[in-house]
């Protein structure tokens, strides 16, 4: 299959890399064109100055660009193409899939969520959620052809952005309060003194300071659902300081609930 990758990002440079070695045929567009022509060098495949010119070459597109510029670049290739197959890959679905259900064109369109990293290097055991956009039998079938390794999950719209509050937006708001109530300058010192039960904190909590600001204000700003997560952290947060201050006593209770909850969950 001929695929055209739009975006020459981090994800963008993971599907060409993925496919390629599923000996698809891949194009690369980037709106910065001396890197598109250099990690499509770096990867072995094609790159292409223009969505037109990509389209012309290409039997699928896949828009792999920052999460904030997805809906405006599937608005823009949307006036560029003609009876190609349109796929986004976004972290949150209500102004994406909004944006492909607005399409007037005979286009068959897709929406998916990796859910996994770029340095993925092999995609077994690995989870793809697909949206349904218009016709959901035909954009689930082309999604398992072209990831037949994956494993595969379907979720409407708003069960997607509703579970990516809690997957992703909540640990992000959490860890950054985490990293900011630490002291910056005795933080190797309690390194070091600190048990495991710190260092898996802490080594969580460094993850997110290897993601684009942007992506994590997207993340967090753009989930309509984000509010009710982070008023019930913050209701729990309150919640625990009240005991700490007036019934420390009850603090093993809190803490034995939430293992009698545990329990219930691995049940499932």
């Amino acid at each position: 299959m001929r695929i055209g990758i739009i975006g020459a990002g981090k994800m963008g440079e993971c599907f060409t890399r993925l496919l390629i070695k599923r000996d698809h045929t891949l194009t690369l567009y980037d709106i910065d064109s001396a890197k598109a022509y250099s990690i499509a060098k770096k990867l072995g495949c094609n790159s292409s100055n223009s969505i037109q010119e990509l389209d012309k070459i290409s039997d699928a597109l896949i828009i792999c660009t920052p999460l904030e510029k997805t809906p405006n670049v599937i608005q823009e290739t949307m006036k560029l193409i003609t009876d190609t197959t349109l796929i986004e890959i976004a972290s949150l679905k209500n102004k994406t899939v909004t944006a492909l259900k607005k399409t007037t064109k005979n286009v068959q369109t897709i929406s998916i969520h990796p859910m996994f990293g770029p340095d993925t290097e092999d995609l077994h055991d690995k989870t793809i959620i697909t949206i349904p956009v218009k016709n959901q039998i035909v954009e689930e079938k082309i999604t398992k052809a072209l990831f037949p390794e994956a494993k595969h999950v379907l979720l409407d719209m708003d069960t997607h952005d509703r579970y990516m509050s809690i997957i992703l937006a909540l640990p992000y708001f959490i860890n950054m309060v985490f990293l900011k109530c630490l002291p910056v300058d005795e933080i190797e010192l309690i390194k070091n003194l600190a048990g495991p039960t710190f260092r898996t904190q802490y080594a969580l909590a460094e993850c997110i300071l290897g993601e684009d600001p942007e992506l994590v204000k997207s993340l967090i700003e753009d989930n309509v659902f984000v509010r009710d997560n982070l008023n019930d952290f913050v209701y729990e947060f309150k919640y625990l300081r009240r005991l700490l201050k007036n019934r420390p006593s009850e603090l093993g209770d809190y803490f034995l609930g939430i293992k009698k909850l545990n329990r219930v969950y691995k049940r499932f």
